[in-house]
């Protein structure tokens, strides 16, 4: 069951460091998606994969008039984030299909220059979106959500405590971060939840998660990467010096 924040945020704070991204560009890339399917916030997470660390970026997107909502109510600095280039505020009302095919024309544009392996992605909320990105030539794979994205979410915790992990300085992503909590079943299986949640999906409405949820949906895909090559050194392939 859920209760009380999952991630320790001084180890996240510790693996925050700005990077440039044009640095990465011959590294693989995976990238996660969260999306709102109808006036919420919607999250894509970029990881850059080498052999000893993950580099993480992260975009967001929300309507104008949600934002107003929460910054009014609950004094989140939804516009400081958008000044900043953190977040893109929507004119739209809802996450609508000219709203969705934004935010593929995103990762279509990052795709450009980075070398990208998969987009991972919910496919309960993210079809539209998706349907673009394909048609641009990226492949995209379905990541169940629940148990099935328990791997993602040990693989942050591991590299979070080993500070293998590099996380672009993103206040939205870190909002998301210190909100997370988990939810487990009885097979040890753990994937993050709102507070509040007490058992149900929805939880606290304004207490945003869509950014953990997207980057470890990308990161159970993600630490996959080596495992080819290991695959090889366990068979005998790899030559012995």
């Amino acid at each position: 069951t859920a209760g009380g924040r999952w991630l320790d945020l001084n180890l996240w704070d510790a693996c925050t460091a700005n990077f440039n991204a044009s640095d990465r560009i011959g590294e693989a890339m995976y990238v996660g998606l969260d999306l709102s399917q109808r006036d919420d916030l919607c999250a894509a997470v970029f990881i850059w994969v080498a052999e000893d660390v993950f580099h993480i970026g992260a975009h967001f997107w929300v309507p104008r008039a949600t934002a107003e909502l929460y910054e009014q109510r609950d004094g989140t600095p939804y516009s400081k984030w958008a000044e900043d280039g953190h977040i893109t505020s929507l004119e739209q009302p809802t996450i609508d299909t000219a709203a969705r095919r934004s935010i593929a024309s995103h990762i279509l544009t990052t795709a450009q220059s980075h070398k990208v392996k998969a987009v991972c992605y919910d496919r309960y909320k993210a079809d539209e979106c998706i349907a673009v990105i394909e048609a641009g030539k990226l492949v995209c794979v379905p990541i169940a959500q629940g148990y099935s994205i328990s791997p993602g979410c040990f693989e942050l915790e591991r590299r979070l405590k080993e500070a293998s992990i590099v996380i672009a300085d993103n206040p939205v992503l870190r909002f998301c971060a210190e909100n997370a909590e988990v939810k487990g079943d009885d097979k040890g299986n753990i994937w993050p939840v709102k507070p509040n949640a007490k058992g149900e999906y929805a939880g606290k409405r304004s207490a945003k998660i869509d950014g953990i949820s997207a980057l470890v949906t990308a990161l159970t895909e993600a630490r996959k990467h080596a495992f080819p090559a290991a695959k090889k050194q366990w068979a005998g392939v790899v030559e012995v010096i």
